[in-house]
């Protein structure tokens, strides 16, 4: 059962996020990165950090854990890899560009 019924619902990072992996298949990966320095939330070319302060990067990863609860994204078969559930593609369609 889905507890969200209203994409509004959603903060802009959360919707950024879905919006991101969208435009990249329905996948998210969080990885290491040579440019990322770090652990990050990553969407084909678009990396969620900011070089000068770790703490977004762990904002982000700490928001794949809450849509992963919220039923938008599941954990994929590549290790550390997400993707969007049939829910959160309905939701992402909500959302626009």
């Amino acid at each position: 059962m889905h507890t969200l019924v209203d994409v509004h619902e959603l903060s802009p990072e959360e919707q950024e996020l879905l919006r991101a992996a969208a435009a990249n298949q329905g996948a998210l990966e969080v990885a290491v990165r040579a440019d990322t320095r770090g652990l990050a939330v990553c969407a084909g070319k678009k990396k969620f950090y900011d070089p000068t302060n770790r703490e977004m990067a762990q904002r982000y990863i700490s928001l794949v854990s809450r849509l992963k609860e919220l039923q938008l994204l599941r954990a994929a078969t590549a290790r550390n890899s997400y993707e969007l559930t049939n829910f959160g593609w309905q939701l992402t369609r909500k959302l626009g560009r």
